[in-house]
């Protein structure tokens, strides 16, 4: 087999900067085909014919001069689509492995000729042994089967030795030629098995990341995705123009591919020709790939939100036109609703429809966050955004009609397979009397079925069945029933898992509203803070100069914690406050008892605390139960304490919760309850609070408010341990040195109490003094 046309093989395609263009290149690989040549002669050879054994292929292998120790992730010579596919390596054949495969063989057909050959025959109503002559030829078969089994297990044991070690020559080739060409191109055709993610910068607008998953069968992609000015250029208008839904776990790259080594071609092809119109015209390519394909997205929501029937007949003729046409090299992988769907689909017309115009509404939410990325290019951004959320905001009630009308649907066959339960069990009485009725009119007029065993009478009854037109006419019925009630119970399921759909579908758009809302009133100002991206000062202040008080507190909030600049932070909060701010107000409230940018004044951090919790303020009110705790500016009063942390813990608040579990534990401002106390110490440590998780260690430790568990116990304070907490450190060493709801481990003792010690906690440093 001619290997140079081959890519990996051959050659390998790489990427290079040619006179200020992008050019794809072939850069042939250096290799020496002597020794495959000497392989593929050696598997030439047929069972019979063959002079060499594997081991003395693997002999001559291992007497040849490269390297044979590596092993190298590639997957030549498996497609990229195929599965589990091991590293390139020569492995040294196991012999004893095997000749014991020879033995098996032999032992195999072995035992299949001696029962031939030694055991007796039923032959004519009688027993009989073979004949020494038919012996002798049973032996000389079996002698020629197993040389042929054997033979042909050796001939695929050289072959399959045969391909491993040319497949670890051909990756040794592509290995070495692939580190010659790094330094000089940008990008080169990879074999790499699993999970590959590069990136590379192309030119100072432009970065390719390629995303590949060869080898791993269903799971193998092939992706491409470009990174625009810091942008993720992203092609939105799948979302519409591809027919079905469920798509937004692949709109996450620019184009994605087939996994197929020969799309190496279209998919360099495709970077040079984009990162080179980059450069040649940047303003018409932002036209193309970012605002007619924003555009075009938008264009197709408003069709599904509007004018959904004539959408979905459009979605199928592109449908008929794309099963069509298979040269595309692009990869139409987004998942399609399966038949079973399809038909749940067809069963109730109206349903096709709306789950179309949900599934792809809901979707364009999940591209909220890579819209913003385009504001400063695409200034119309923000209304787009804000036409998604209200698109969005207007199926809710759809869907909850929808879930309404499945749930009655639901229980009307309930009913139905209920009553048809009953008829079935009424049916079977029925033919249970029949069928006694026909067993003892036999058993009085046939003297021969009496005296027949009971497998005969079996029989004779069974055909009486047959012949008894009122009990086939029952059977049948029966059949009937039971047919409906399959029906049924398949269309309870498919209700009920379409009804999941939708409210699964609900759920996710309320609850990504609810986390966007606060992002989007800063949005639409043309504020929104990224917790991935660069601060933008200069366009708070504008904005904050013009009196927004959002604007304002979020700059009050970029200098208290990125600039460190308390004077600064007040000045906004202040402002923000003025106009009424509840998250200002608290800030604001923060800085007054810290002294941040201004004197420290008690009375007006209680004011301004007081006022952002009667706006339902969560941290304004743990902070109102905290100074009232510690009698921080008041006088201390356990009972309003309690009052304003119950009201922070009940909206969430995680520092809350644990300190509503504290005055519960300890009997602050309210009887001691160690059951309530576990719980709020359970709500706060799920949220991650070190505390918390120490304190429910605790409780878990001693029994109180839970039942006494050293192995939980241990969990939560190795939980509070892992953020540094000293006290569950020095308490999970001690519980690793007992061996107290853990494996006893005096090294991990040691580490965890050390670690206690340096944090000053006494009772580990004494333990550390004492074991020293």
């Amino acid at each position: 087999m001619d290997y140079s046309n081959s890519l990996n093989v051959g050659y390998i395609l790489s990427l290079v900067l040619d006179n200020d263009q992008l050019t794809v290149k072939k850069i042939l690989v250096k290799y020496s085909d002597y020794i495959i040549s000497v392989l593929n002669k050696l598997d030439e050879y047929d069972s019979y014919a063959r002079l060499y054994s594997v081991f003395d292929v693997e002999k001559y292998i291992k007497q040849c001069t490269f390297d044979q120790k590596n092993t190298y992730s590639y997957c030549w010579p498996n497609e990229y689509d195929a599965a589990y596919i091991s590293k390139a390596s020569i492995q040294e054949i196991d012999k004893k492995e095997y000749d014991q495969k020879l033995k098996d063989i032999e032992d195999q057909i072995s035992s299949e000729y001696d029962k031939k050959i030694h055991y007796r025959h039923w032959v004519n109503n009688h027993f009989e042994y073979l004949s020494n002559y038919e012996k002798v030829q049973l032996e000389h078969k079996k002698k020629l089967e197993i040389e042929e089994a054997q033979s042909k297990y050796e001939q695929l044991r050289l072959h399959q030795y045969i391909e491993e070690v040319k497949r670890y020559i051909f990756a040794q080739h592509y290995n070495t030629s692939i580190q010659d060409i790094k330094k000089s191109c940008l990008i080169y055709s990879s074999e790499a098995i699993g999970w590959y993610k590069p990136h590379y910068n192309i030119t100072s607008n432009a970065r390719i990341g390629l995303s590949s998953n060869f080898c791993y069968g269903r799971s193998a992609y092939f992706d491409v995705l470009l990174n625009y000015k810091g942008i993720n250029i992203l092609p939105y208008s799948d979302l519409v123009n591809y027919y079905w839904s469920n798509m937004m776990d692949n709109i996450r790259c620019t184009r994605s591919y087939r996994p197929y080594r020969y799309n190496w071609d279209t998919v360099l092809d495709f970077v040079a020709e984009i990162c080179n119109w980059i450069e040649r015209d940047s303003a018409s390519f932002e036209k193309k790939w970012i605002i007619d394909e924003v555009e075009a997205m938008m264009n197709g929501l408003k069709d599904i939100k509007e004018n959904i029937d004539n959408y979905y007949e459009k979605l199928e003729e592109a449908k008929e036109a794309d099963d069509k046409d298979n040269s595309l090299p692009r990869q139409i992988k987004y998942r399609n609703i399966n038949d079973s769907i399809t038909r749940q689909y067809q069963t109730y017309p109206h349903e096709t429809t709306l789950v179309l115009q949900v599934d792809k509404l809901s979707a364009a939410l999940s591209l909220l966050e890579e819209l913003t990325s385009l504001k400063n290019i695409y200034a119309p951004i923000v209304t787009h955004i804000n036409t998604i959320i209200k698109y969005n905001e207007d199926v809710i009630p759809a869907i909850e009609a929808e879930c309404v009308f499945l749930t009655t649907q639901i229980e009307s066959k309930q009913k139905k397979l209920k009553q048809l339960e009953n008829d079935i069990k009424n049916l079977q009485q029925k033919i249970s009397i029949r069928q006694n009725e026909i067993s003892a009119a036999l058993d009085a007029s046939d003297e021969e079925y009496k005296n027949m065993s009971p497998n005969e009478q079996q029989k004779k009854l069974i055909d009486a069945y047959a012949d008894d037109k009122e009990y086939k006419m029952l059977d049948y019925e029966l059949s009937i029933l039971h047919e409906k009630l399959r029906q049924t119970e398949n269309e309870i399921r498919d209700r009920q898992n379409f009804k999941a759909h939708f409210e699964d579908k609900r759920d996710y758009i309320v609850e990504y509203l609810n986390n966007w809302s606060g992002q989007f009133n800063l949005l639409q100002k043309g504020l929104f803070i990224h917790k991935n991206s660069a601060l933008d000062i200069k366009q708070y202040e504008v904005l904050a100069e013009q009196g927004n008080a959002a604007a304002q507190y979020a700059l009050g909030k970029i200098y208290c914690e990125n600039k460190d600049d308390k004077n600064e932070a007040f000045k906004w909060f202040n402002k923000s406050a003025s106009q009424n701010h509840d998250e200002a107000f608290t800030c604001l409230g923060c800085c007054y008892e810290n002294g941040y940018g201004t004197n420290k004044n008690y009375n007006k951090a209680l004011e301004l605390y007081l006022k952002s919790a009667m706006m339902n303020n969560a941290r304004a009110q743990a902070s109102l139960g905290r100074l009232y705790f510690f009698g921080i500016g008041v006088s201390v009063d356990y009972k309003k304490a309690l009052e304003w942390y119950t009201k922070a813990a009940e909206h969430g608040l995680e520092i809350a919760q644990y300190a509503l579990g504290y005055c519960y534990y300890y009997g602050k401002g309210v009887d001691a309850d160690s059951k309530k106390a576990a719980e709020w110490y359970e709500k706060a440590a799920e949220q991650g609070n070190a505390s918390a998780q120490g304190m429910l260690g605790q409780c878990y430790r001693l029994g109180n408010g839970v039942p006494q568990n050293y192995k939980i116990s241990a969990e939560w304070y190795q939980k509070a341990a892992e953020q540094g907490d000293a006290i569950a450190q020095y308490i999970i060493g001690v519980y690793y040195y007992n061996g107290f709801g853990v494996p006893k481990d005096t090294k991990k003792a040691i580490e965890w109490i050390k670690k206690a010690a340096n944090q000053g906690h006494e009772q580990a440093i004494k333990a550390l003094t004492k074991k020293q």
